[in-house]
């Protein structure tokens, strides 16, 4: 199971300017749950604030991606297998789940796949 570098993963997508392209004016708390573990994700005017790694139902969030452990190992791949090489068949094909505030997910999902590449280029796990 992939365990995320916060504070690494925080600085690569800041650093990144593809990301803070697709990210600009966006502010939303990204709860993305690698099988177990939640991460939430703080997310304003574009920056990554902070990234949550002990996350308690107190904590808020707008928008989620689930999946199963596995199933990150698989999407996180350098060269990802079938319907993994992106979030949304990984959705329609292997248990994935998104959910929240859908319509802001879709205005900045090009975001949300920069985050994926970023994640998937070796910034993402310790």
């Amino acid at each position: 199971m992939p365990v995320l570098d916060v504070d690494g993963l925080r600085k690569a997508l800041n650093a990144d300017p593809e990301f803070r392209l697709a990210s600009r004016l966006w502010t939303a708390r990204l709860l993305l749950r690698i099988g177990e573990q939640p991460y939430v994700f703080e997310i304003s005017n574009g920056e990554v604030e902070r990234i949550v790694d002990a996350v308690t139902i107190f904590d808020p969030w707008d928008i989620e991606l689930a999946g199963p452990a596995d199933g990150w190992d698989q999407l996180l791949q350098r060269e990802p297998p079938p319907f993994y090489q992106d979030v949304f068949p990984a959705i329609l094909h292997h248990g994935f789940r998104m959910g929240g505030d859908l319509e802001a997910l879709f205005a900045y999902y090009p975001a949300v796949r920069r985050m994926v590449d970023v994640m998937r280029a070796g910034n993402a796990t310790v």
